[in-house]
């Protein structure tokens, strides 16, 4: 594909996303319902870090009475979208970087679908469309990007990926892209899309192993994925591991879906909120590509079955295929538990055995699906002779059978998408000095408890599994306090920084009202864990007390993640310049 119609696609593709999320751009500073709160509460937190006292954001005060907010799985802040949210002003600031991130990934998405479709399984326009359409508006998207789980829209990443593989197999340069892509997965707080999409990856690389002539290069790709995507997420993967470690995140999975459940959420329009049954409500189940679709991909299937007369397999036989395996591994990871289904025993392995909700992997089925589907077409669409009358009316009604599906899509995913009327942020009073208030909603006060300079014991429930202290105290009064007859003169807090100036005729342990966490390190004393809250033992005397939060991995992370960078940049540079010399030759 030239220059030109790959912008003529990502400007269709921008259009396209704009006009699924509307809904969210009426009111520019509303929020979003559900887990978006949790959302807008991260971004908040590092949105007014930096703007408001100049920190990198390393530690969230504002809720469970403190947590690392560096080792928090779900932050974002290592992403270009949070850093979008400090070229806006005034109150909607984050709001709108995380508006703009959610249409960005359902662009890319369909960017990505489309040249997967076209450069891989080399489909008809036509077809491809209908894939990339089918998959990127689907209402796993609607459902999950409608209902708050912002760090999901990774998800839209897995085609780009996936051809990124395939063209690291002759240009090193794709392989640094896939690495790039993993880490950039990561940072977006992707518990589910990296361990997901990195199946499909190991599907689509041992696909490709098949094949004599791409061992060697697929070797090759491995490695630099296999050294590159640690160092460059290591600013967040070492932190994460940490809190894992500390904070375990086991997490019981019990759902199962039979296939006429699986059938359900794949062509069912209108469901009610909870679905009878099943453990979760209908957002996590619903992933609507419609009948059409369905049809077309079980069409696909049905064309590329062993024929007698075949006496070698085609290309389009060959991808067919493959999408079929995938289908089938993902839908059968997707209908959860039960004898003789995967889900079950993959549950028990590391990271897997953190995540529930098998449904989930829908996010990947229906990208094989789509696929599929688009496969069928372009099977119908290039029937007869080329340049036939048959032809030409054939290649019509694929284009109607994709604009019929996009109706049918949007129609459904509509009411789904038009979800984003909770209050804005807003400019609310910031109390002089931080402390902790008890909060009566909290799913209504979460998110804008960074604007106004106060935090609160409670835990948003579904998220990590933090340790709150025992013994945390709320009002508007000092965030430390001294055993008599120890004596405040002063103290301040920001949200990684803690200063107290203090009087002690007698050995001390000063406790603040915060939870303990290791990476605190206070100038004088010996940090303490006192009942779960943070606490200094000092000698007696006068001091000058800084406690900032700098946890032990913080530099060595940060270190290998530029070495990462460094890496990346070489390795790109390196093959540009063996190209170039390459080029350079043939001219002589």
């Amino acid at each position: 594909m030239s220059k030109s119609g790959l912008a003529r696609i990502a400007a269709l593709a921008a259009v396209l996303s704009l006009a699924y999320w509307s809904p969210a751009l009426l009111v520019p500073g509303a929020t979003g319902l559900g887990d978006w709160q949790m959302v807008h509460h991260n971004f908040e937190v590092g949105w007014v870090a930096l703007t408001r006292f100049g920190e990198w954001p390393l530690w969230d005060p504002y809720h469970c009475g403190g947590v690392t907010m560096l080792g928090n799985p779900e932050s974002q802040h290592f992403t270009p979208w949070f850093l979008a949210s400090l070229l806006f002003r005034g109150s909607d600031a984050t709001t709108l970087a995380i508006k703009l991130m959610l249409i960005a990934h359902t662009a890319a998405g369909f960017v990505g679908m489309w040249l997967y479709a076209r450069r891989v399984t080399h489909l008809s326009t036509p077809a491809a469309m209908l894939a990339a359409v089918a998959w990127t508006f689907s209402g796993f998207f609607a459902w999950h990007g409608a209902g708050g789980h912002g760090t999901f829209l990774a998800f839209d990443y897995l085609p780009l990926l996936l051809l990124l593989w395939r063209r690291s197999l002759i240009d090193v340069r794709a392989a640094v892209g896939v690495a790039a892509l993993l880490a950039l997965t990561v940072a977006e707080g992707g518990t589910y899309p990296l361990p997901y999409m990195g199946l499909a990856l190991l599907l689509e690389a041992a696909l490709l192993l098949r094949r004599p002539e791409s061992r060697r290069a697929s070797m090759v790709a491995a490695l630099v994925v296999g050294l590159l995507f640690p160092l460059l997420a290591a600013i967040r993967v070492l932190p994460i591991v940490d809190a894992l470690r500390r904070y375990p995140r086991e997490m019981l999975s019990i759902d199962r879906m039979s296939a006429e459940d699986l059938l359900l959420t794949l062509t069912e329009r209108k469901h009610d909120w909870r679905w009878p049954g099943h453990e979760f409500v209908w957002p996590e189940y619903g992933a609507f590509v419609g009948w059409g679709v369905v049809v077309l991909a079980g069409l696909a299937v049905l064309l590329a079955l062993p024929r007698a007369s075949a006496s070698r397999v085609n290309p389009h036989r060959r991808a067919t295929l493959a999408m079929t395996l995938g289908a089938l591994i993902f839908f059968a990871l997707v209908v959860g538990n039960g004898a003789l289904r995967p889900w079950p025993l993959l549950h028990t392995l590391p990271v897997f055995d953190s995540l529930r909700v098998p449904s989930r992997f829908l996010g990947v089925a229906t990208f094989y699906l789509a696929v599929l589907a688009g496969l069928a077409l372009d099977r119908l669409a290039r029937a007869g002779a080329p340049r036939s009358a048959l032809r030409r009316t054939l290649v019509v009604l694929a284009w109607l059978m994709v604009l019929g599906t996009a109706i049918d899509i949007a129609a459904t995913t509509r009411p789904i998408v038009d979800r984003w009327k909770d209050p804005p942020i807003g400019a609310e009073p910031s109390a002089r000095e931080f402390h902790l208030v008890h909060v009566a909603n909290y799913q209504a006060r979460y998110a804008r408890l960074p604007r106004s300079n106060t935090g609160t014991s409670g835990c948003y429930e579904g998220a990590m599994r933090w340790n709150v202290a025992a013994g945390l105290w709320t009002g508007d009064g000092p965030q430390v306090r001294v055993p008599p007859p120890g004596q405040l003169i002063r103290s301040e807090r920001t949200p990684s920084h803690l200063f107290a100036e203090l009087a002690l005729p007698q050995p001390a342990r000063v406790v603040w009202n915060s939870n303990f966490d290791p990476g605190w390190q206070p100038s004088v004393g010996t940090l303490v864990d006192d009942r779960g809250r943070l606490a200094i033992d000092l000698p007696a005397g006068r001091h000058r007390l800084d406690v900032r939060f700098r946890p032990a991995l913080l530099l060595p992370s940060l270190a290998l993640s530029a070495l990462g960078v460094l890496l990346a940049i070489a390795l790109t540079l390196s093959h540009a310049l063996r190209r170039a010399l390459r080029l350079e030759g043939r001219m002589r």
